[in-house]
């Protein structure tokens, strides 16, 4: 499910450099930024010899980035699926034949069946977004057990204001302000072309 998400994100980052994902602290990177933010926290998260980094507001703002995708992607499929005169033809849940993938919903639910213990999952053609949002809520959390990533939109009051929040919070100092990588862009079409190779379609290649 991850590896789908961020492989979608990788072709949005090829085909547009404007790219944005309504998460403001990612968005504000350029778009080479965000090419290297997405590699170091896909490296850490996927390969079991790289240490974990230091946690920064905008390295989890990018794993939000990729989750926040899988929601995105999950009701544009519903809005497709139940089109205005009825329920367009939809894949029976746990088919996987060569002709049919998985629909985002089945991804979200193998994950959850997978990582964690929530009884009463839905079936995968309903068409609530807010049971989906809360299942990929749950599966990001296990990643990121917090939101302060998001705290940075409300930090905008007087230094020493600012300075007691994060301190009550346990925040870092340099938490919000860490300056990511700038690759030129022959380094970042390298980081693409990683990135590429760890997602389903590049491991096929």
């Amino acid at each position: 499910m991850f590896l789908e998400s961020l492989g979608m994100i990788v072709d949005f980052l090829s085909d547009d450099n404007d790219y944005t994902a309504d998460i403001t602290i990612f968005d504000e990177l350029q778009r080479n930024q965000k090419v290297a933010v997405l590699l170091g926290i896909s490296r850490a998260l996927l390969r079991e010899n790289v240490t974990p980094p230091t946690l920064t507001a905008i390295s989890e703002s990018a794993v939000a980035v990729v989750y926040g995708n899988i929601y995105d992607r999950i009701v544009e499929e519903i809005e497709t699926t139940y089109a205005d005169d009825g329920m367009v033809e939809f894949a029976e849940s746990g088919s996987n034949s060569e002709s049919l993938a998985p629909s985002w919903r089945e991804l979200v639910l193998a994950a959850c069946r997978e990582v964690t213990k929530l009884d009463d999952l839905p079936a995968a053609e309903s068409s609530e977004a807010e049971e989906w949002e809360f299942l990929i809520d749950c599966l990001r959390d296990l990643i990121l057990w917090d939101r302060d990533w998001q705290m940075i939109e409300h930090l905008d009051v007087p230094p020493e204001t600012g300075q007691r929040l994060k301190e009550e919070l346990g925040i870092d100092d340099a938490y919000f302000v860490w300056v990511p990588p700038d690759p030129t862009n022959e380094e970042a079409a390298e980081m693409v072309m990683e990135l590429r190779y760890l997602t389903p379609e590049g491991r096929r290649l």
